[in-house]
């Protein structure tokens, strides 16, 4: 009896993190990638914070781009400075940093976009996700606050359950044929494995 009980229990508890309403979304940067031509490939960059998928003023976005794999940066998204600073910078050997991407918002919840940078890759395959941080600037363009870092999503990536979650359940429903097996056994008086 005890057994059936934390059977049932267990296997409750896998509905239940199944059942269970999905977090919050985390600030997020998607992307697309796609190749241009030889080695010159394009990011498309989509903002993802929650409630307004926007940035805040004087909030930016910058996405870093590793200087052993990439070169010659260039802004394309063409997009009005009414409501966004963009720009990108190479990496620089004297300071020894990354090059990098960023967008700042120079209004409360402007229209995202799809922002866009070309760049020569020089790795092979595909080029993947990048670290990024999202950041509070004030009225001079100091830094205030880090307010989220990441790593860019490939956009279309679906997550994937936490395996505790699944592990909930697979103990669940392999506690539940135990006992099935079990009732069979009593209600046909068998004793063989």
């Amino acid at each position: 009896m005890k057994t059936r009980f934390a059977v049932a229990l267990i296997a409750l508890a896998g509905i239940i993190c199944f059942a269970a309403p999905p977090p919050l979304l985390a600030d997020n940067i998607d992307y697309q990638v796609s190749n241009i031509s030889g080695n010159e490939w394009q990011y498309n960059y989509y903002v993802s914070i929650p409630p307004t998928n926007s940035l805040l003023n004087l909030q930016a976005f910058t996405v870093f781009f590793d200087p052993t794999l990439t070169t010659n940066l260039q802004d394309t998204s063409g997009e009005s400075t009414t409501n966004w600073g963009i720009f990108s910078i190479a990496y620089d050997p004297v300071l020894g940093s990354d090059g990098f991407y960023t967008a700042q918002a120079l209004a409360d919840n402007p229209l995202t976009i799809p922002f866009t940078i070309t760049f020569d890759y020089l790795g092979s395959g595909t080029p993947g996700s990048q670290p990024f941080s999202i950041d509070q600037f004030d009225a001079n363009g100091n830094l205030t606050s880090n307010l989220a870092t990441g790593n860019t999503t490939l956009l279309g990536t679906v997550a994937v359950p936490e395996p505790g979650t699944l592990v909930l359940l697979l103990s669940g429903l392999i506690g539940l044929l135990g006992i099935s097996k079990v009732g069979r056994r009593r209600i046909y008086g068998t004793t063989s494995n």
